[in-house]
């Protein structure tokens, strides 16, 4: 598809070339050959926003819904399968959680589109079925940590380097993407469960029974470890930047959103509003070692997780403190998980440092 005249808009693009775009748009990585928004055709844009889409959802999610229709439903191994990574222990309720993970996806990513349409200017599209197509994109490429963008440099394009309500929506949208489904599943059944309560309170007028645990362990621990990154990422960036590239910036208020959007886009998302040519070398160490950490488990996001470095920081201080084990929210942290954290932490440098 990439290969065809009319993706782009000058020279075809040859196998290896249209090969490598077609592997950086499933795998999510975000990097190109050349430029989407001058080389590109909406037909090339839209083929690389579904390949996104494609990588984002996870191919194993599609093969289980495809396979499912197709064959007519799981085979056992394979309802064992699915269940063991979306930890789902009733294997019925396997299939209707890869369909829940397919709607609430794409609900965010409407939601997503939806605030960045209004975030833009008119005046800057020939109309408004351009405005949505670029809403759509972004919408897409940022929920799923792609960084892609069908914009001439990027964010840090004149037009959009200083609309701090197009960066706030975007970050919202990559932050919320890369904290995985099962936490984004996790707040879509507490807010649906919230919703049935008033509306069998004040329309219905009837009793309604709340579910207790409404965020799990995992949803609990992974939202703490995302927000310390984000609170300790932007705050740094914010300190070290303030005789550089926030220089740009007119306000305090425009500082802070580059800083929260810088900061957060270097874990796993790949855009970025400010060139990254001009941080300053602490800055960069900090980049680097946020891309290393990457995002949550489960999630679109790369790296390590947060919450494999975050275990790996906890044993360090319990070991300090003459624990034998973690202990979080009141439950202890098998042996086994921080084994397998430092084992993840290892063969990561290993690999950057032998590629």
């Amino acid at each position: 598809l990439l290969m065809l005249p009319r993706t782009t808009l000058l020279a075809p693009l040859s196998f290896v070339d249209a090969l490598f775009m077609a592997t950086s748009a499933v795998c999510i990585t975000g990097l190109t050959v050349t430029d989407l928004s001058t080389n590109f055709s909406v037909f090339g844009q839209s083929v690389i926003m579904l390949l996104v889409q494609v990588g984002g959802l996870g191919i194993m999610t599609f093969t289980g819904f495809f396979g499912y229709f197709f064959s007519g439903g799981f085979s056992y191994k394979n309802q064992l399968m699915f269940g063991e990574i979306l930890g789902e222990n009733k294997l019925t309720s396997v299939i209707s959680t890869l369909l829940t993970i397919i709607f609430i996806t794409l609900l965010f990513e409407f939601i997503g589109g939806v605030f960045i349409f209004l975030s833009l200017d008119p005046a800057l599209f020939d109309g408004t079925g351009e405005r949505i197509f670029f809403a759509a994109f972004h919408a897409i490429s940022s929920f799923c940590n792609s960084g892609f963008s069908i914009l001439k440099d990027g964010v840090t394009n004149e037009a959009y380097r200083h609309n701090y309500s197009f960066q706030l929506v975007l970050a919202s949208i990559f932050v919320l993407g890369g904290l995985g489904f099962g936490t984004v599943y996790n707040f879509y059944t507490f807010g649906r469960n919230k919703l049935k309560g008033l509306l069998h309170r004040f329309i219905l007028k009837k009793p309604f029974v709340h579910k207790p645990n409404a965020f799990t362990f995992n949803t609990r621990f992974i939202v703490l470890c995302n927000i310390v990154v984000v609170v300790l990422a932007t705050g740094s960036y914010f300190l070290l930047e303030q005789r550089s590239t926030l220089m740009q910036d007119r306000s305090v208020y425009g500082e802070f959103v580059t800083s929260f959007f810088m900061a957060n886009s270097a874990r796993s998302a790949g855009f970025n509003s400010v060139d990254i040519g001009f941080l300053s070398s602490p800055t960069l160490i900090m980049v680097v070692t946020l891309m290393w950490m990457g995002a949550s488990p489960g999630s679109t996001g790369g790296g390590v997780k947060v919450t494999t470095v975050a275990l790996a920081v906890l044993n360090i201080v319990a070991l300090a403190r003459g624990k034998e084990s973690i202990e979080i929210y009141k439950r202890r942290i098998a042996s086994e998980s921080v084994n397998k954290a430092f084992a993840i932490i290892l063969l990561s440098v290993l690999t950057i440092v032998l590629s």
